[in-house]
């Protein structure tokens, strides 16, 4: 949450009230209650018009000014605790109705801990290991007890907290083995091409015996 000012012709201000911005919506629409309520700084001041609608004081919600706070932190202040309030009410239904059940099938904590063990292998795609002469030998040996130990440490973690986080490791998961994929292909044209270019100027000696 979030102030915006309230001007007048003479571009001064004359209110301010609260917006949702962590909801990316621009910025500028009034935060509302459940009750359609919206929170000012300054009850005093009515109406006051916001982006064409008109406001008047039977829709302002009450704020209590405790001391020590400013105008500002008091209405943030309410509005914030309305808003749990209020989440928890539309959300009851739900959380009654699904209280002690599992919320699926654990898809995503499977996915992370598929992808995790997989991106120890996928990973290493493109990679080429060069012996003490720098010839090619093979692809890049991976380490598979390795990629259990990350997967089941991922499981851990992704059990632990919400389905937000298990959505997050698993897209930087994927992003970061395809990353990886296309560095490792990419740097293997590069020197291609630049073995490429040293053995096209090595020119050939002939001597006659």
């Amino acid at each position: 949450f979030s102030l915006i000012e309230i001007k007048d012709a003479g571009d001064n201000v004359i209110n301010k009230y609260v917006v949702r911005t962590s909801t990316g919506d621009g910025g500028n629409e009034p935060f509302t209650n459940l009750a359609g309520q919206i929170y000012v700084t300054d009850k005093t001041v009515t109406p006051i018009e916001i982006n064409g609608v008109s406001y008047n004081s039977t829709q302002y919600a009450e704020v209590v000014i405790e001391d020590g706070q400013t105008a500002e932190d008091a209405t943030l202040k309410k509005a914030w605790g309305d808003f749990k309030e209020d989440f928890v009410v539309v959300t009851n239904g739900i959380t009654n109705k699904y209280q002690g059940q599992w919320n699926g099938y654990l898809g995503l904590i499977l996915l992370t801990a598929i992808i995790t063990f997989l991106s120890q292998f996928l990973s290493t795609l493109g990679t080429k290991t060069r012996d003490e002469k720098g010839n090619v030998v093979s692809n890049a040996k991976v380490n598979p007890v390795m990629g259990v130990v990350m997967a089941a440490i991922m499981v851990f973690f992704t059990i632990s907290y919400t389905s937000l986080f298990a959505l997050y490791i698993l897209t930087s998961n994927v992003i970061a083995v395809g990353s990886s994929i296309g560095i490792n292909l990419l740097l293997n044209k590069v020197e291609e091409r630049k073995n490429k270019k040293q053995n096209d100027k090595i020119t050939p000696d002939y001597v006659r015996k």
